[in-house]
């Protein structure tokens, strides 16, 4: 008789869901956040999950005082599991819309290179109406928002790119320099230190890194 295999951990479950979502198998991505939600149900880990942050891909979910780690896990699979529906119902764009949204991002990128940062943003912004989907617009547009000083639109623009990648490498950067400039020293860090697991050897990010170490 065949052995019966072993149940996977909610966490791997969990993780198994992140990676499923991050490249659009929605369905897939449901059943196994349905399953990892069971899966904690089931468990006793209370006293296991002793963490300060509670990482679901592009956010980090501090635990109320009044639930225990695992209550925090289990509200912030289920947060996740219902923005699902909401990536869901928004309809994706027409390839019209792709093709208009890159033509504007185009114009865009020329006008980056011209130095003209106020009216490159008003062409990304433009692009992204048509094509929210589109990562690379939301970085050069925080790159703009960067050059004009606008830290608080860097920081959101950064945000929406690493809801579409998590490990996007010019959001997390971008958003480092951000928060750097808003005095926000520990949310800095935590960027570049995410950015270094996935480019150990960035040099941008390690000299920001040891700059922001130093204050």
């Amino acid at each position: 008789m065949p052995q019966k295999q072993k149940l996977k951990s909610w966490s791997d479950l969990k993780q198994a869901g992140n990676e499923r979502f991050k490249t659009g198998q929605y369905g897939e991505a449901t059943t196994l956040y349905s399953q990892a939600i069971k899966e904690l149900d089931k468990s006793n880990t209370a006293n296991l999950l002793a963490m300060a942050r509670i990482d679901v891909p592009s956010w980090r979910i501090k635990p109320a005082k009044h639930l225990s780690p695992a209550a925090c896990e289990r509200h912030a699979l289920i947060y996740f599991f219902n923005l699902f529906f909401f990536f869901k119902s928004s309809s994706a764009p027409s390839d019209k819309d792709k093709k208009k949204g890159q033509a504007l991002k185009d114009e865009g990128n020329a006008l980056v290179k011209k130095g003209e940062h106020k009216k490159a943003i008003e062409k990304y912004t433009q692009s992204l109406k048509l094509n929210p989907t589109e990562v690379t617009t939301y970085t050069n547009r925080a790159l703009c928002y960067l050059s004009v000083k606008q830290y608080k639109d860097t920081v959101r623009d950064c945000d929406e790119a690493l809801m579409i990648d998590g490990s996007n490498v010019k959001a997390l950067y971008r958003r480092a320099q951000a928060r750097k400039e808003l005095k926000d020293v520990k949310a800095c860090v935590q960027d570049l230190n995410s950015l270094l697991k996935v480019e150990p050897k960035n040099t941008a990010a390690l000299k920001l890194l040891q700059e922001v170490q130093k204050k």
